[in-house]
């Protein structure tokens, strides 16, 4: 199950390098921000699947 669940999390990934939602903050952080890159996208939601499925884990500078 976890290697189906980090194979998902990969294509997710990979696909997000082609589509990606924009979504901007006049704020310093942004709610959901994994990556503190200013922005919302697929990657920052293939974090949090990837710390939720226990493959990546989560901290504070990360």
């Amino acid at each position: 199950m976890k290697r189906i669940i980090l194979i998902v999390s990969i294509l997710l990934f990979a696909v997000s390098m082609f589509f990606t939602v924009y979504a901007y903050s006049d704020s310093l952080l942004l709610n959901g921000d994994v990556d503190i890159d200013g922005r919302l996208s697929i990657a920052d939601g293939t974090e949090i699947q990837m710390g939720l499925a226990e493959i990546k884990v989560l901290t504070a500078q990360s």
